[in-house]
């Protein structure tokens, strides 16, 4: 299965409609072929506003809004990722940069969008009353379907993007709303406004398979990798020996300096729930020591160094190349920039971030899945070049991606 598509019985039913999807986020960059190429009302993306502007953060919360909700400088393009979920049609792309791993299809593809963008270039703030102030403009734009993978604390339904949801659904629109990625942390940790009576709020199940990079052991076997993205992953075949802590995989693994001599390697740490760092400061100080290259196991998406390609890898493929350097510290690796389908072990269960009810109201939420562990989907241009990727496609994951692929 394509890592976005459904049956083709299933996306005919879906197309027939014909529903105008609203997308609240980052913005999208409808520039993307396989997101129409043009933004108006003869496009994919044919309505929206851009509520805040390019400088709107968390130190300048001053709106400048215009008409254009094009998101063409985010390093995440969340919303293009998400919209892309929704209705992209990357069957037939032959623009140098835009070409897919392999084609797919968006749940569905025929679907009109309109683009909300309530954050700024910097992705770091939105307000609740612009996000207010989203969901009811979507409505007044005629959108059959409102969706927004954004939210934050709250267990309660009295914020008034929860009431505005609560009010728009009433009039007949169709809501999804991502309920969050903090399921580690036990129970009642969905998010706010997903929790509004007017929401259907979503949770995450894992795809089957998920398009991923590789890197190849001494033996020939191929070890799969989540590419970081703050840098990517590596560029171009590159061999390597690869450096683990001794012992390997105690708790806060790499959150400081490396001990051992890691000039010219790739260092391997293990994540761990609970672990005083991420990430990010598990790989810069390995990039400061001399690694060329981070991987870490046990975890899903990372972010990484900003300096050196970074990855992150399964538990399970984590112990096996602990397994070869205990057996062999000089064992060469190859790491690779190709992508191949990689199986997810976890493929069809619940994604172990996706958060769990009930509400502070005792709301039974959430009320329904998507899938949204290891999503390929459209990212924009600019993420693209800030990612190190070769194409404006990128496998994210979190309630986020599940929550389009509902809408759809």
């Amino acid at each position: 299965m394509a890592p976005t598509a459904l049956s083709n019985r299933f996306i005919n039913i879906v197309a027939a409609a014909h529903s105008a999807v609203a997308v609240i986020d980052t913005g999208i960059d409808y520039l993307h072929p396989a997101l129409g190429g043009c933004f108006g009302p003869q496009c994919k993306v044919a309505f929206g506003y851009d509520f805040v502007g390019d400088d709107f953060n968390q130190s300048n919360i001053n709106p400048m809004p215009d008409e254009d909700p094009l998101d063409n400088c985010s390093t995440s393009a969340h919303g293009t990722h998400v919209a892309g979920i929704v209705a992209a049609n990357a069957t037939e792309m032959t623009q140098t940069g835009f070409i897919p791993f392999q084609s797919f299809l968006g749940v569905a593809p025929q679907a009109t969008l309109g683009g909300y963008r309530i954050f700024g270039c910097a992705g770091d703030t939105a307000t609740t009353d612009v996000m207010t102030a989203a969901i009811y403009r979507a409505f007044d734009d005629k959108a059959d379907i409102i969706t927004m993978s954004v939210g934050g604390a709250g267990a309660y339904t009295e914020s008034s993007d929860a009431i505005a949801a609560q009010r728009v659904s009433e009039k007949g629109v169709y809501i999804t709303f991502s309920f969050g990625n903090d399921g580690s942390q036990g129970l009642q940790t969905g998010g706010n406004p997903s929790i509004s009576s007017g929401a259907m709020a979503v949770a995450s199940v894992d795809n089957l398979h998920a398009a991923q990079f590789y890197m190849i052991t001494p033996n020939n076997e191929r070890i799969f990798y989540l590419a970081g993205t703050a840098f990517g992953g590596w560029q171009s075949n590159v061999q390597s020996k690869i450096v683990v802590n001794n012992p390997p995989g105690t708790p806060n693994d790499g959150c400081r300096s490396p001990t051992l001599n890691v000039t010219g390697a790739v260092v391997l740490y293990a994540f761990n729930n609970g672990d005083e760092c991420g990430s990010a400061v598990r790989c810069n100080l390995a990039a400061q020591a001399g690694a060329t290259g981070c991987l870490i196991y046990n975890v899903g998406a990372i972010a990484g160094s900003s300096t050196i390609p970074s990855g992150s890898i399964s538990m399970a493929d984590g112990l096996k190349i602990i397994a070869i350097v205990t057996n062999n510290p000089s064992a060469i690796f190859t790491f690779t920039n190709s992508q191949g389908l990689a199986p997810i072990s976890t493929g069809g269960t619940p994604s172990s971030f996706t958060s769990i009810g009930l509400t502070g109201d005792l709301l039974f939420k959430p009320q329904i899945s998507g899938i949204g562990g290891y999503v390929y989907s459209t990212i924009s241009s600019f993420a693209a070049e800030k990612q190190r990727t070769s194409n404006a496609y990128a496998t994210l994951s979190g309630t986020s991606m599940a929550t389009p692929y509902v809408a759809g």
